[in-house]
């Protein structure tokens, strides 16, 4: 049975072999509770042309109300049962098509939420046949799903259908990165204490100016950050150039019409002409809508929102800044969260589908990555070079600070403590870091374990911002007391959440401890800001060789302010005696990373580079017995993305490095004997 989308408006004649989605009964003709109707009377019900029905005709803006009437008349015409909560399923879509929210499941996670990312990801336009086809496809996965859910009797009001569904990550990582959005338009915006004429004695008001934010009005609807902690009742909302709307929550239904001939009344005061073309007063809304005339109002904003401001007796709240009710979803994975750079790049390709892969923590889209090049791995070195090398090496300390955030109120990661104990242990037991050059917070220390006692590591406390900052200033001191011109290593190693944040530009976060407690509309308070990291640790590690080892979604931002290694040396030993601050990431600005079963896909591939366990490194490209930080880069820029064959996944670890004065070196890991 074949979909088509039309505009439905006038008289409509179904061609021969169509079912158009409209009531065959002109008293009804604009019922809207579509699905609803396929469930009560089937596809009598509807405009059809005599005969076999072929194609399914629709709007050409579908509703979930829409496309799952669609579902239930196909399976009608086919003589195939209703599933089991049909019924129910139609009266949500209903509910949901009038602008209600029919159940207390987050957004992210139901069934208008999912069906909304996916309609907003194909544009405004899905008369172009690409557009359809990609639309169309992302309806068939979501219809299956619901389908499966009905047949089960599952009841879509008290259960949320997508929380553990992995075919639908993409989706809910456009409504948690689009909440976050709209956080930042909260803050641009205005929010206002009022008291609405027949309304409640206190309710709360949000102005909203050119919201970046697609579903700002879903998400202000359920806004418990609100001045009075429940929702936002008045909604406001600049598109520019006098084109304002001004909404009441469709759930109470409070009538707006007096707004309407206020504003009005000020636009004639200023523009007798303006009789003709009068501000919308929401009739055939129940009043509940108020739209500024068509062309734009002619008042300054100033002068608009003072009579919006003396008719609902708007006053300014208490200090306070606004949170979302409940976390709509920060993604994480063996870390993450994902980037809004722009709404629709998050949909990308179907990613899920290798039975032999497990379903992974990590969560996100499939974005181009920049390719670099990875030439300079290193000559193999004469004898004597390789002597000097070992006999200078041998003699420098190595330092580490080893971060790692397994838990959150969001999700476990399982694998982010237990990868920072053995990088520990591989530190110490291969390449003789001393344990008290090195330091180590992690959020679960019983499960940081030591490779030869199986007891747990010394832990410094909690990962939190402001413990990685009192580290890196004992790092600091500890990296200080060397001699100018000694040459010690020092390695910093993150595991754990990552997570965007849409500003002028992207940025980038390291979520720590207490972030999820904290206000997250301040992260740098509680997070560690990607594109600080780098430079912080050049500024503040006296460390001659320094790597960052980044294991987060979207680490790339740390390589934000580096330039990236394009030289071809021919000797190690002459680039060693420079200084090197290299920095190694799991993945682009762009890119998630990994969890499968309970191993990081980068950090499990990192500890096989090195040798964890054995005598070799794998990483030892030229078998002289030393990995340098560009054969580290090479070999796992090869060996991460072949985890991901025969699927549609990815993730590419970025190599960046110093290309500043003398910060041209590279950081050796040498084993000790």
């Amino acid at each position: 049975m074949k979909l088509a989308l039309r505009k439905l408006r006038g008289e409509l004649t179904p061609a021969p072999g169509e079912l158009i989605l409209k009531p065959a009964d002109a008293a009804t003709r604009e019922r809207r509770d579509i699905a609803n109707l396929a469930v009560s009377q089937g596809p009598d019900a509807f405009l059809r042309a005599a005969g076999e029905i072929t194609t399914i005709v629709t709007s050409d803006d579908p509703t979930l109300d829409d496309l799952l009437a669609f579902e239930f008349v196909k399976l009608q015409l086919a003589g195939k049962p209703l599933p089991q909560a049909a019924a129910a399923f139609a009266r949500y879509a209903g509910l949901a098509r009038e602008g209600l929210r029919p159940s207390s499941v987050p957004l992210d996670q139901s069934l208008e939420g999912i069906y909304l990312a996916i309609r907003n990801a194909h544009g405004g336009d899905l008369a172009q046949p690409l557009a359809f086809s990609r639309f169309e496809g992302d309806w068939q996965r979501m219809a299956g799903h619901l389908l499966g859910a009905a047949g089960s009797g599952a009841d879509p009001f008290k259960v949320s259908l997508f929380a553990d569904a992995p075919e639908f990550a993409r989706e809910r990582t456009f409504l948690a990165k689009d909440h976050d959005v709209y956080l930042q338009d909260v803050l641009r915006g205005e929010r206002w204490l009022i008291r609405i004429p027949g309304g409640p004695p206190s309710a709360s008001a949000l102005i909203l100016r050119n919201p970046k934010s697609l579903l700002w009005k879903h998400w202000s609807r359920a806004d418990q950050g609100a001045p009075t902690g429940d929702l936002y009742l008045l909604l406001g909302v600049d598109f520019g150039s006098g084109n304002w709307v001004f909404s009441t929550d469709p759930v109470q239904r409070l009538p707006i019409k007096e707004l309407a001939d206020r504003l009005q009344a000020a636009e004639l005061a200023q523009n007798p002409q303006a009789a003709g073309n009068s501000w919308f007063d929401g009739a055939p809304f129940g009043h509940t809508l108020v739209a500024a005339p068509k062309g734009g109002s002619k008042l300054s904003n100033e002068a608009l929102l003072k009579v919006v401001k003396a008719w609902c007796q708007a006053t300014a709240p208490k200090a306070k800044k606004p949170q979302s009710a409940a976390p709509v979803g920060l993604l994480v994975g063996a870390a993450c969260v994902a980037a809004l750079a722009a709404l629709g790049a998050i949909f990308g390709p179907m990613i899920w589908g290798n039975p032999q892969v497990q379903d992974p923590v990590a969560r996100g889209n499939t974005p181009e990555v920049k390719e670099i090049d990875f030439r300079a791995r290193g000559a193999v070195m004469d004898d004597e070079e390789i002597e000097k090398l070992r006999s200078q090496g041998l003699q420098i300390e190595g330092h580490a600070l080893i971060v790692a955030v397994g838990s959150s109120s969001y999700g476990k990661l399982p694998a982010a403590v237990p990868d920072a104990g053995r990088l520990y242990c591989l530190l110490r037991d291969k390449f003789g870091y001393k344990p008290e050059n090195m330091r180590l917070l992690v959020d679960e220390p019983e499960r940081c374990l030591d490779s030869k006692t199986g007891k747990p590591l010394k832990n410094e406390g909690m990962p939190t911002r402001q413990n990685v900052s009192k580290a890196l200033e004992e790092m600091s001191k500890l990296t200080g007391r060397y001699e100018k011109g000694d040459r010690t290593n020092f390695v910093f190693y993150y595991a754990g959440h990552g997570e965007t944040e849409k500003r002028a530009s992207d940025i980038g976060y390291l979520i720590l401890s207490g972030y999820w407690e904290s206000d997250r509309s301040a992260p740098d308070v509680q997070a560690y800001n990607m594109g600080h990291l780098s430079r912080d640790i050049r500024e503040k590690i006296h460390s001659t060789h320094q790597v960052l080892l980044i294991d987060c979604c979207f680490s790339g931002f740390v390589t934000r302010t580096r330039g990236s290694y394009d030289q071809n040396p021919e000797k190690i030993y002459e680039l060693w005696k420079s200084k090197a601050h290299a920095i190694l990431t799991a993945g682009s600005e762009k890119q998630v990373a990994y969890e499968v079963g309970e191993q990081s896909v980068f950090s499990a591939t990192l500890f096989r580079a090195l040798g964890e366990g054995t005598k070799g490194m794998m990483a030892d490209v030229n078998g002289d017995q030393i990995v340098t930080d560009a054969e580290l880069a090479m070999y796992l820029r090869q060996e991460v993305p072949k985890i991901f064959d025969g699927t549609r996944r990815t993730q590419t670890p970025q190599y960046h490095r110093g290309t500043e004065g003398d910060d041209v070196g590279q950081f050796l890991f040498l084993p000790r004997p």
